[in-house]
């Protein structure tokens, strides 16, 4: 669900490359993405539906994480429709290592159409990207309707990397009140006891989490300034 970072961005310093980053996750949380902004006409043109996920849609739902990717959900036909019209602009450059990941040239930043039907990660069982229009949705940047909480952390279950827990934690400790666990567990395979028990045990430590950092925190405000 993610793309490779530019060339450009690796070459950066480490506290150049963090400030660069960190004022590309402002825009988005203010919603704004000059990125996506310059795609959303090209889609608007073609009437294609993109729902945004991934990495920026974690930060839309509250954890701000630094990146430099924009994932999209898309439809094949859509997918290889937009990546047709997205070729003829000297703005965007196709990158070779997705099939359909284009780099947008005046911000430096990678969109990568991420194509339902497609596997989401390989395993003992395995999931396909659903159909945009089977996604729930909540709010929009620059026009693309995000994708909701529930079906976020799904999707970031079934990926299943680490980092895709991490954000699944961080989520839960936000919006713990908020998350139909039983709606995000029925969408998995009856069979996959892996990560039915991941999430339950995320969803244990979270509050566990939230307290702890609760309370180093506390523990910071009461220490006497040298």
């Amino acid at each position: 669900m993610t793309t490779g970072t530019p060339q450009a961005l690796i070459s950066m310093n480490s506290p150049k490359r963090v400030q660069f980053l960190l004022e590309k996750l402002d825009d988005v949380v203010n919603q704004q993405d000059s990125t996506l902004s310059a795609l959303s006409h090209v889609a608007e043109r073609l009437e294609i539906r993109l729902v945004v996920i991934g990495r920026i849609a974690v930060a839309l739902h509250g954890y701000e994480r630094t990146t430099a990717n924009r994932d999209l959900l898309a439809t094949r036909s859509d997918a290889e429709r937009l990546a047709a019209e997205l070729e003829k602009s000297v703005d965007w450059q196709r990158q070779e290592d997705k099939e359909f990941c284009f780099l947008h040239l005046p911000t430096n930043c990678p969109v990568e159409l991420v194509v339902a039907g497609e596997l989401t990660a390989m395993g003992l069982i395995s999931y396909d990207f659903p159909q945009p229009s089977e996604l729930t949705t909540t709010g929009s940047l620059e026009g693309f309707p995000v994708v909701g909480l529930n079906d976020l952390i799904c999707l970031k279950l079934v990926s299943g990397r680490i980092r895709d827990h991490s954000d699944i934690m961080e989520l839960c400790k936000l919006h713990v009140g908020s998350i139909d666990f039983d709606e995000v567990l029925q969408r998995l395979d009856p069979e996959d006891e892996a990560r039915r028990l991941k999430l339950n045990e995320i969803r244990r430590q979270a509050p566990l989490e939230t307290e702890a950092e609760q309370y180093r925190n506390w523990l910071n405000r009461k220490k006497p300034e040298a």
